[in-house]
């Protein structure tokens, strides 16, 4: 799970965001824990120290060596810490996504493609993917050559884009004007 950012453009954590009364990051750890029995948590150093989690949870810290990189860095630094391992990549900021989605997602993993994801308008939606192990040791090559874009990588890999039935699901909140919108809508 990406928790990592920056949230430059909402002005304070997203995954700290309260939708129905829970924090995003709680949702979407709660949303990830069917598909594996280690649901890890990427967070960037100052989240390491301000969210004070209990040792229940798998934390991985941005590497620095990745740091700058958007969501390739915690990708990356996931990959390190858990090589030769799959990745169900869900960043926090989908705030309608369901458990549904992501089986349905699930049931396109196939061993003819590296990567899976949903597609908005004919492009990957690189933040809700499946990531092989192969394509975890592709994606360390396609960092050390100077590439940084997840949606790239997924664009020159052997991926499966799927169509979500609920494309409203797929809708992720990035600013202050967003959330409030969103909150509105739900009340």
């Amino acid at each position: 799970m990406l928790c990592g950012g920056n949230s430059t453009r909402m002005k304070q954590d997203k995954a700290l965001l309260e939708y129905n009364g829970q924090a995003q990051w709680q949702v979407v750890y709660q949303l990830l824990y069917p598909f594996s029995d280690r649901v890890v948590i990427s967070l960037n150093p100052s989240q390491a120290e301000e969210w004070k989690l209990d040792n229940k949870y798998n934390l991985v810290v941005d590497n620095p060596a990745f740091q700058n990189h958007g969501p390739l860095t915690g990708l990356l630094s996931v990959s390190e810490a858990y090589p030769n391992t799959a990745v169900f990549l869900l960043a926090c900021d989908y705030p309608l996504l369901r458990i549904e989605h992501l089986k349905y997602l699930d049931e396109h993993r196939s061993s003819e493609y590296d990567v899976v994801c949903f597609q908005i308008g004919g492009q990957p939606e690189p933040l809700i993917s499946i990531f092989e192990v192969p394509a975890m040791r592709k994606i360390n090559h396609f960092f050390q050559a100077g590439n940084d874009s997840i949606r790239q990588f997924i664009q020159s890999a052997s991926a499966k884009m799927v169509v979500c039935n609920d494309s409203v699901a797929l809708t992720n909140v990035n600013t202050e004007e967003e959330y409030q919108q969103f909150q509105t809508r739900i009340q």
